[in-house]
């Protein structure tokens, strides 16, 4: 059986009532709307495209759409209030695998991050919030990658990036779940975890290096308000 969350009553000016003011229905709606084969050109890319800037645009962020990936990067910028040299970035990438409902990959993280800065876009923030959809997230990473790299040479001061990738289906079944070819080393402390609960697909992963250690506690302090493991 599905877990029941239990979220906090909505207050936008706690970090713990912020997360009781997600709209489930919202966010549904969002995942139905995109879900379906978002190759380039496809007409659910197409759309995905254009809620990401209809929706950066309604909440009052400066939107550029740059080249990136084969269709590229819609980026949504708002300046911070007292630091607004120091970036916290947010993206997902909205492309996905032609001829796939690509529901999970990566339908689940345009819907959350959608709704992340719906709720972040409510009251100004000290420092700039970055929000981008990235185009290329089935072709090597390219959009995600091209913006680091832009970051990188124009000296960027990004204080944090959270990706979101993935984050729409939960499976209960035993041994449904294995660590990824590639992330065993990074992922090792993890397997005790997971042998724990019998390799069950019943958790969100938060993947980072030593400096994002802080953000990771609180994300992980904010799943636990609600049960989420």
């Amino acid at each position: 059986t599905a877990p029941i969350y239990s979220f906090p009553a909505c207050d936008f000016t706690t970090t713990e009532g912020l997360g009781g003011c997600v709209e489930p229905e919202r966010l549904d709606a969002t995942l139905a709307a995109l879900v379906g084969s978002r190759g380039s050109g496809d007409p659910k890319w197409l759309l995905a495209r254009a809620l990401c800037q209809s929706t950066f645009e309604a909440l009052g962020f400066t939107v550029q759409l740059i080249p990136a990936g084969i269709g590229g990067n819609i980026v949504g910028t708002r300046l911070g209030t007292e630091l607004p040299s120091e970036i916290v970035a947010v993206g997902a990438h909205y492309d996905g695998r032609r001829g796939c409902d690509a529901a999970d990959g990566n339908a689940s993280g345009v819907a959350a991050l959608l709704e992340v800065v719906r709720l972040l876009a409510v009251s100004p923030h000290r420092r700039t919030l970055v929000a981008t959809c990235w185009d290329g997230g089935d072709q090597s990473h390219s959009g995600s990658t091209e913006q680091a790299d832009d970051w990188l040479v124009s000296g960027a001061n990004v204080r944090v990036a959270y990706v979101i990738e993935a984050v729409g289906f939960t499976d209960y079944t035993p041994d449904v779940q294995d660590i990824p070819i590639g992330l065993s080393a990074q992922l090792k402390p993890a397997k005790a975890a997971l042998n724990a609960s019998e390799f069950r697909g019943d958790f969100v992963a938060f993947i980072g290096g030593v400096d994002a250690s802080g953000p990771i506690a609180a994300l992980s302090a904010g799943a636990a308000i609600t049960g989420l493991r």
